[in-house]
Formats: C-alpha cells, structure tokens, sequence
C-alpha cells in the first residue's frame, strides 16, 4: 500500500514500498537545507510585506528568492516523481493520476 496524508492508495508490493520510501527519504535529505532556507526567505518577505513602510524593491527582490527557491524545490520533486514512477508499473502509475491528478504536485514537505 503507498499512501500518506492526502496521498492515494496502491496495492504495492513490499518491494516497491521500500524503494518509494527509499526515494523519498534521499530526496527530503537532499532538500532539507533548500526548504529549510525556503522557509526562512518566507519569513522575511512577510516580515518586509508587513512593515509599516514596505520597501516595494525590496520586497520584489526577496520575493524572487523565495520564487527561485520554489524552482529548485520543484526541480526535485519532478526529478524525485520520475524515479518514483520507475518504481511502479505502467498500470499502477495509470491508477496514481486517475485517483488523484494532483498528488503529483509538490507540497512543503
């Protein structure tokens, strides 16, 4: 079975559920100081969005940081998805989308 909060399920063989949970694992690694810092670049544009005189240049620069940092963070996951679907037959991948089309979508793990 593979699923999770939010995520569908599949009749995966124990096979196939340790490599989707291998893959997951070295990908959250991978991503650990990339969200870490995402989260912290969020703070701060809400911090300078909510000042009392929000500096508009500034806040458009910070929020392309925090916007290339969602970039790399999809990235990833894409690259993360496409590992994943080697893991599970064409059938199994063809139930994953029909079940839920956005489960493919990245969330802030």
């Amino acid at each position: 079975m593979m699923g999770g909060y939010g995520a569908p399920r599949l009749d995966l063989s124990e096979a196939q559920q340790e490599k989707v949970f291998a893959i997951r694992l070295q990908h959250r690694s991978k991503n650990f100081g990339t969200m870490t810092k995402l989260r912290s670049e969020m703070f701060q544009l809400r911090r300078m969005i909510n000042a009392e005189n929000a500096d508009s240049k500034g806040v458009l620069e910070q929020q392309k940081k925090v916007g290339e940092l969602r970039r790399a963070m999809l990235a990833s996951h894409l690259e993360m998805r496409k590992e994943m679907e080697k893991v599970l037959t064409p059938e199994e991948v063809k139930q994953l989308r029909a079940q839920r089309p956005g489960w493919w979508v990245p969330d802030d793990e």
